[in-house]
């Protein structure tokens, strides 16, 4: 059983936890982190969902997911992240981009974005039985190609398009090429 802590719309906690898959009354939100892993060639590492997934099945994402109860989001994030590539990072690996409050196709969340570059092989990935069962990086024209073609799950091509003027300006920043 997967219990997440709830929030109010002003992100506060409510203390109290949340059984995941029960539905979440009015005002309630949980949390959520996801990663942007990025390779020093600027391309986006993304995951296919499983086709067993409810939502999205065989569709590409970013790697993310809800934080569990006690965790703060950053550990949820390279717990996350861990669980669904194997890719081991220090959370000081990640870069905190921003955070948003939004209908995450119910129940509502929360949720955090991070950054990471890593140059990491398709090969040394570990896909997470009934989670993810591909990988492969894109270039910033490809995503395009990919976000219009409906390849990558809705909701995460609405966030990769509302978030990539802030993760292009953080690979700016760090001398990297722009996803």
């Amino acid at each position: 059983m997967e219990l997440w802590d709830l929030y109010d719309a002003h992100r506060r906690p409510l203390n109290r936890t949340h059984v995941r898959g029960e539905p979440l009354s009015p005002g309630e939100f949980h949390l959520v982190a996801e990663v942007c892993t990025v390779n020093r060639k600027g391309e986006l590492l993304l995951t296919l969902r499983s086709g067993e997934k409810q939502k999205y099945p065989n569709l590409w994402e970013c790697t993310g997911g809800s934080v569990l109860a006690g965790e703060e989001s950053l550990q949820g994030a390279v717990r996350e992240l861990f669980e669904e590539t194997g890719i081991r990072a220090a959370p000081e690996e990640l870069r905190y981009l921003c955070s948003t409050a939004e209908p995450f196709d119910a129940p509502f969340c929360h949720m955090d974005f991070y950054l990471l570059v890593k140059d990491a092989p398709l090969t040394d990935l570990v896909m997470q039985p009934g989670e993810t069962v591909s990988a492969r990086w894109a270039g910033r024209d490809e995503v395009a190609d990919m976000i219009r073609s409906g390849q990558i799950a809705r909701p995460v091509a609405e966030r990769l398009v509302r978030q990539g003027a802030l993760m292009e300006a953080a690979l700016r920043e760090m001398g990297l090429p722009e996803a």
